[in-house]
């Protein structure tokens, strides 16, 4: 079965996770606002990883210091799991390859978005809805 933390590690690179900054961005054109690893503050206003932020820009050199915050990635990775790996079953996935592509296009697109995509590519009722059908077909390519 696919492995979290390979498909994690590709979509983080892709998210600036990597960059002593943590890809944290405040782009007052974007709508997510306030942005780290590809976490959109206005969208996910509640999570955990916004303290510790809002903590790290009380001391020089921020936002280069997120990286020397004990436990972030460990967040980081922990939100893109419980909000996309989970509603994409990764770990019910077969190939490797293929749920790196969809952990990737679910965060860049959405989770509905991409298991639409890839139920077309197998010629499913494109729903937005993992189903054991669509990893059933996904498992057999």
């Amino acid at each position: 079965m696919a492995n979290f933390d390979i498909a994690i590690s590709d979509t983080l690179i892709h998210e600036g996770a990597n960059d002593s900054k943590m890809g944290y961005v405040n782009d007052p054109k974007d709508r997510g606002g306030e942005t780290i690893a590809g976490i959109a503050r206005n969208f996910h206003p509640n999570d955990g990883i916004w303290k510790l932020v809002d903590n790290a820009k009380k001391v020089p050199n921020f936002p280069n210091n997120l990286k020397s915050i004990p436990n972030i990635l460990d967040m980081i990775k922990s939100f893109y799991r419980v909000n996309y790996w989970n509603k994409i079953l990764g770990d019910d996935i077969k190939s490797q390859d293929i749920a790196n592509m969809l952990l990737d296009k679910a965060v860049l697109e959405g989770y509905s978005a991409a298991i639409k995509r890839a139920q077309g590519i197998v010629g499913v009722v494109q729903n937005g809805i993992m189903t054991q059908e669509l990893i059933n077909r996904l498992n057999s390519l």
